[in-house]
Formats: C-alpha cells, structure tokens, sequence
C-alpha cells in the first residue's frame, strides 16, 4: 500500500473478539454495537523500527506500527478510530479503507470514480492514478 519495504510486512489480523475480551469496560453497550457497526478488520501491516529498517531509534518514538482499519460505512464516529490507537499503546499509523460491497465486488481502495446515475454500481476502480504533491503546482 504504502511501498515500504518488505522487512516492515506483519500483515497479522487483530479480531474483533481479542478486542472485545482485552477491553471489556472500553467497548461496552453502545460503544461496543456502534464499533461493531462501523469498524470491520484490523490488520497490522507493518512495523517501521530499526529491526525492519536501518533506522536509528529516535528520543521519543522507536517503532511505528501501520494498521489497516476497515471501514463498514463513510459515516464513523472519531471515537472508535481513537479508541483504537489508544488501545494498542504504540505509536500507529491508522490507515481508514472504505469498503463498499456490491454484490461479490468489493472496492477497498481510496480513490473511485462516481458516476451519477446508479446507486450501487457507481463506484469504479481508477487506473493509472498519478499522486502529486500539492505544494508543487
């Protein structure tokens, strides 16, 4: 996603379940059912330390850790996305994807383009997307 370097790669899932169980106060209730509702998978994807990458450990920060949150609607509450961070005690990186499911398709990436005239089968996947620094032009 980001073309950091395989030495970074973990790509370890962290479920639900395991949340739930470790931080029975935090997500109780509502907050649980509105999490629920709103986050899908949680994925570890990298860790950026000096063990994956030459590096030298920093004052503050030794390691960063890149999850990918799965978004299950646009809508989200900011209090689920901090609670996550705030949950795993590390510096992170919160990657948010937006997954759409249209049927068996299922569009994860950020960047689409919108046609107007269908509800569920606007949404199509951009090729050759070009990022460029804003600052530049």
């Amino acid at each position: 996603m980001f073309d950091l370097p395989k030495a970074t790669e973990i790509r370890k899932p962290i479920h639900k379940k395991l949340i739930y169980s470790k931080f029975p106060m935090r997500l109780k209730g509502e907050s649980r059912s509105s999490f629920d509702e709103e986050i899908g998978k949680i994925v570890v994807t990298n860790e950026i330390s000096p063990v994956s990458v030459n590096i030298k450990e920093g004052v503050k920060v030794s390691s960063v850790f890149v999850l990918q949150v799965e978004l299950k609607r646009k809508t989200y509450s900011e209090k689920n996305i901090t609670s996550i961070a705030k949950m795993f005690g590390q510096n992170v990186l919160l990657v948010l994807v937006l997954v759409y499911k249209c049927g068996q398709e299922k569009l994860n990436n950020l960047y689409y383009q919108v046609k107007e005239q269908r509800r569920c089968s606007t949404w199509r996947r951009t090729k050759n997307l070009t990022l460029r620094n804003s600052s530049s032009r």
